[in-house]
């Protein structure tokens, strides 16, 4: 399987699912070569009422160690969830853990939790 294709599905499904809220707005980031510096997420997700969230999207794994989601869990500031959304094949609701504190939690309920 092409991982790179199947990382795009895995992508446009996520979106999918951000865009199942309603007012939701988007923002992908884009690498621009795969010899670029790994950016450190992939979405931008805006919702009413809700802190901005930075989204890394997984299809199969956690990966917790890879260089962009260190960089992502170590961005400084407040006022935004930084987040890793996975999902497996076949699901289209994704499995959620949220940077809190010193490290990755699962939430229970995806988008009510704040």
């Amino acid at each position: 399987m092409n991982a790179r294709a199947k990382g795009q599905r895995v992508q446009h499904k996520a979106v999918r699912y951000a865009l199942s809220f309603p007012g939701t707005v988007v923002i992908p980031l884009y690498q621009v070569s795969r010899w670029a510096t790994p950016q450190p997420f992939d979405l931008l997700v805006l919702r009413p009422l809700y802190w901005p969230r930075f989204v890394e999207v997984r299809a199969n794994a956690w990966r917790i160690g890879r260089t962009s989601t260190v960089t992502l869990s170590r961005l400084p500031g407040e006022g935004y969830a930084k987040q890793i959304w996975q999902l497996k094949d076949g699901q289209t609701i994704p499995t959620i853990r949220q940077w809190q504190g010193s490290e990755w939690k699962p939430q229970d309920t995806p988008w009510e939790v704040e």
